[in-house]
């Protein structure tokens, strides 16, 4: 395992368990979707919610929100499209969401910050 993907498996661990102290029910975490994942599913009231995680330490010189480009979110919308299909939800009762998550691993501190309805 890089040590990227532990940091990336870590900021989703951070970001369920903020979400679950929001109030979200957590309903799946990285839900592949053919050759697609999406991070975390949760349902916040009557909406289900698509979320990205992206994570990045504080000595990175680019924000974890900067991470999220165009062409991941065109991955994004394709995947939470197919999901709805599968799960014949309406896509009108759905949000999709960005939680960044930066850690200072020195401190042991994460600083999460939580963007709704980034599409």
């Amino acid at each position: 395992m890089s040590l990227g993907n532990s940091l990336g498996q870590l900021g989703e661990k951070l970001a369920a368990r903020y979400l679950v102290g929001k109030g979200y029910k957590i309903l799946e975490i990285n839900k592949m979707l053919g050759h697609k994942e999406i991070d975390i599913i949760a349902q916040q009231g009557d909406l289900t919610v698509f979320i990205e995680v992206k994570t990045a330490s504080s000595l990175s010189p680019v924000r974890p929100e900067e991470q999220l480009n165009a062409l991941k979110i065109h991955r994004l919308k394709k995947a939470v499209w197919q999901y709805c299909l599968e799960q014949r939800l309406n896509p009108n009762n759905t949000r999709a969401d960005l939680v960044a998550i930066c850690l200072n691993e020195e401190e042991k501190l994460a600083k999460v910050r939580h963007f709704e309805n980034i599409f």
